[in-house]
C-alpha cells in the first residue's frame, strides 16, 4: 500500500510561503534595479555595469532553463518517482518481485538509453 500526498493546509502553507517569498524578493530586485537606473542617470555607474550585466545574463539563462523545462513537462509528476521507489523497495523486502510496473515515462527512457548505445556502437 503507497501513502497518498496529503493535501490542504501544507499545500496552502507552500503556496502562500512561496508567494511572500517571491514577492519579498521582487522587491528587493525592483529596489536594486531603480537604484541602478538612478546611478546610471547621474553618471556614476562604473561601479556596477559590469556585475549587473552578468547577474541579468545568468537570470536570463536560468529564466530559459525553467521555461525549457516546464515544456517538456520536467514538473509534470514530481511525486510519482518517490512512490514507485517504495513500492518497489516493498515489493523487493516481500519477495513480491518483478516489482511494480514502469511508468510510461521509465519505459520511454530506457528505449532512449538502448537507442543511443546502439548509435553509439554504430558510429564506433
Amino acid at each position: 500500500m503507497s501513502p497518498k500526498p496529503r493535501s490542504g493546509r501544507p499545500t496552502r502553507f507552500l503556496v502562500v510561503s512561496t508567494v511572500v517569498v517571491v514577492a519579498v524578493a521582487g522587491f528587493g530586485f525592483l529596489f536594486k534595479l531603480f537604484e541602478l537606473i538612478a546611478a546610471y542617470l547621474s553618471g556614476d555607474t562604473s561601479f556596477a555595469l559590469g556585475p549587473v550585466s552578468v547577474y541579468l545574463a545568468v537570470a536570463a539563462g536560468f529564466l530559459c532553463l525553467f521555461v525549457w523545462a516546464t515544456l517538456r513537462g520536467q514538473f509534470h509528476d514530481v511525486e510519482g518517482p518517490k512512490y514507485r521507489m517504495l513500492e518497489r523497495e516493498d515489493a523487493l523486502e516481500h519477495g513480491k518481485w518483478p516489482a511494480p510496473e514502469r511508468s510510461e515515462h521509465e519505459r520511454r527512457l530506457e528505449e532512449g538509453l538502448k537507442r543511443l548505445a546502439r548509435d553509439e556502437g554504430s558510429d564506433a
